[in-house]
């Protein structure tokens, strides 16, 4: 083929025109097939398409799968609003929830948001007040079940800030921690009774938990 820069500057003009007047016609096939014609989004250049297909798009939403405990129907269970007092002194029956996280998540709050339907300003309560556990997979990806016990996965841990969930990890929220709000109503400092060496001596109010519960990090002695 001929060539020289008289060339070049007219393959370039050709292909850069045949870009801006070229209509797209509309294609079921996989955004991502480079050389399909797809109806582009306004606004969207063909040169940003190929780099991009999604651009302009909605992206799909990651997966995740929940099973959600209580000893009474789901439907009829009560659920808090917040954490934080005042709260109602009556205990709420257990609600917990068990999210198994198929796709990667960015947030662990989106996570629980939107799989069990909790407010994100809850969820963040959740968090501080250390109802919420996550267990990541030693293999990125590989989660598999023997016996009640998963395999490649480590020790659920208690988390209590936002953090990216990776796939295959398994997350499990007590959406109803149970209370100990008599620990709120302490005056801590009345109740020391010696500082030694670094140790203090308490004299514990009954019914106060001496070390943190399960779905419980704020409401005891510690």
């Amino acid at each position: 083929p001929p060539q020289g820069p008289a060339v070049h500057v007219a393959l370039l003009r050709s292909l850069l025109q045949a870009s801006h007047t070229a209509t797209p016609r509309s294609s079921t096939s996989s955004a991502a097939s480079v050389g399909s014609e797809v109806a582009l989004p306004p606004r969207v250049s063909r040169l940003a398409y190929l780099a991009d297909p999604f651009l302009g798009q909605s992206r799909k939403q990651p997966r995740a799968e929940i099973r959600t405990y209580c000893p009474i129907p789901v439907e009829d269970c009560p659920t808090a609003h917040s954490l934080f007092p005042p709260v109602p002194r009556e205990q709420l029956p257990p609600l917990i929830h068990h999210i198994n996280a198929e796709d990667e998540w960015p947030s662990l709050v989106e996570l629980i948001s939107t799989q069990a339907g909790i407010p994100e300003s809850l969820v963040l309560e959740l968090l501080r007040f250390g109802a919420v556990y996550l267990s990541k997979p030693l293999v990125p990806g590989l989660r598999k079940q023997r016996v009640g016990l998963v395999e490649g996965m480590g020790k659920a841990m208690r988390v209590t800030t936002n953090v990216p969930v990776p796939r295959g990890a398994y997350i499990r929220v007590h959406a109803n921690p149970k209370r100990h709000l008599e620990a709120n109503d302490v005056d801590w400092s009345n109740h020391i009774l010696a500082e030694v060496h670094g140790l203090v001596v308490i004299d514990k109010p009954a019914a106060v938990p001496t070390v943190p519960t399960v779905d419980n990090l704020a409401e005891s002695a510690l």
